[in-house]
Parts: structure tokens; C-alpha cells; sequence
């Protein structure tokens, strides 16, 4: 799913999507550490 996310933020550019994507990516990151300890 993050790689699917990922593609998606990249390919709208470095626009503001980036803004968005950021903290959504650091709360996905951090739900996995989570999840594997």
C-alpha cells in the first residue's frame, strides 16, 4: 500500500502534494514501526 501511495505522490510532482503526502507518510512510517515493534 505505501509503495502504491508513494507512486501516486510522485507522480502529481513536487507540488502540494508533497505538503500533503509528508505527514501522511510519517504517520504511516510510524504506525509500522509500531506494528513491528
Amino acid at each position: 500500500m505505501l509503495g502504491t501511495l508513494y507512486r501516486i505522490v510522485h507522480l502529481n510532482g513536487k507540488k502540494r502534494s508533497v505538503a500533503v503526502g509528508t505527514p501522511f507518510f510519517a504517520v504511516e512510517f510510524y504506525r509500522k514501526c509500531r506494528a513491528y515493534g
